[in-house]
């Protein structure tokens, strides 16, 4: 049965905190894509961000995976998330006091990448530990089933917030 992870405590705990982080994982990049070529209208600095936020990922994850081995994976996931969200909401307020410059936006996303790359490898041996070896293939199928709602539900927030901001 699908939903046998959610009798877990912790899982329950787990895929709740998991779905929120979600929705502001699919809400941030357009909202920032539309932040930035509305600052300086060009595509090469949209760019520039995008790959700001990818470039930690792909450098740092090995990293964070070993991290996420040898300490207690919650602490490093949790740890990872504030530094994102810390991140995502000094992005949030330099754009929404207009002082934001395409420098501060790079440097606080190459922050956000790099707390990803600690959370993500962390994240999948949480999983595993939480719902046990039979109730993993479950436990995946709910995460990414929460992945998807949380992403659409998402987008149409992050237009909303763009057309009210």
């Amino acid at each position: 049965m699908i939903v046998a992870p959610l009798r877990s405590r912790d899982f329950r705990n787990y895929y709740v905190g998991q779905t929120a982080s979600a929705f502001g994982d699919a809400l941030t990049p357009l909202a920032i894509a539309f932040a930035v070529l509305h600052l300086t209208g060009s595509p090469v600095d949209l760019g520039i961000v995008v790959l700001s936020t990818r470039l930690p990922v792909i450098l740092l994850t090995l990293l964070g995976g070993a991290i996420g081995d040898r300490f207690a994976r919650r602490t490093v996931m949790l740890l990872a998330d504030v530094i994102r969200f810390a991140a995502h909401g000094a992005t949030a307020v330099l754009l929404l006091t207009g002082t934001a410059q395409l420098w501060s936006i790079v440097a606080l996303q190459l922050v956000a990448g790099a707390g990803a790359a600690f959370f993500n490898p962390a994240a999948v041996g949480l999983i595993a530990s939480l719902a046990g070896r039979d109730g993993t293939q479950a436990a995946n199928s709910l995460i990414s089933i929460s992945r998807s709602t949380a992403s659409m539900l998402a987008l149409g927030a992050a237009g909303a917030l763009v057309a009210l901001a």
